[in-house]
């Protein structure tokens, strides 16, 4: 009978031991010290709402932006469905300022992307190190105003090296803006690249 009473004791401690281990785990889980950390906030320069009519790539080129970029700040998988109303982080935004430096979106001449001039009533776009014979539409617009209205100047492609030097006509309206802003989007995909700079033309008489 004793031995029986102390087995019955021992089994009770231990039920009562295993239950208390079980609530401290739980608890330790629940902690937020024991959770994995999250990653960093994604540095956003502009917030945008998206409309009715948006594309990733048409945001990018208002933006200056490359559209790879907010794919990757928003968590954005191809073909890059957009709803409206969804907010998109918009990383690197350029804004608008009164300096007289070039604002590109493929700074390094490591890399690919373009610059141009303007000469008179055309503009000169010299592209480098894009994919082989990449073919892109051309377009500009006001550069100072933001927005969304662009004048498409024609389509280049480039040579086996992707490089290649270009000369379109400008369009009468853009010819004496403050600031210019030629874009180049990829016929194929979403790749896009702009570059906006103060117009030469702007100090000349109308």
């Amino acid at each position: 009978m004793f031995m029986e009473n102390t087995y019955i004791k021992r089994s009770s401690r231990a039920g009562r031991l295993f239950s208390l281990f079980l609530v401290v785990a739980m608890l330790m889980a629940a902690l937020p010290g024991t959770a994995m950390a999250a990653p960093p906030a994604q540095s956003c320069s502009v917030n945008y709402t998206v409309k009715s009519g948006d594309t990733l790539s048409s945001i990018a080129v208002t933006y200056s932006v490359n559209y790879t970029d907010i794919a990757s700040a928003n968590n954005l998988n191809s073909p890059y469905l957009l709803t409206v109303g969804q907010s998109l982080c918009i990383p690197g935004a350029t804004t608008t300022t009164s300096s007289t430096s070039t604002t590109s979106t493929t700074t390094s001449t490591a890399s690919k992307g373009f610059t141009f001039t303007v000469n008179g009533n055309r503009v000169v776009i010299t592209a480098s190190k894009f994919s082989k014979k990449a073919i892109f539409f051309v377009r500009a617009n006001d550069g100072g105003r933001n927005n969304n209205n662009w004048d498409r100047l024609g389509r280049l492609r480039v040579d086996k090296n992707g490089n290649g030097k270009f000369s379109f006509q400008l369009p009468r309206g853009l010819r004496y803006t403050t600031e210019l802003q030629v874009c180049l989007k990829n016929v194929r995909n979403d790749e896009a690249y702009c570059v906006k700079q103060i117009n030469p033309n702007s100090n000349t008489k109308k």
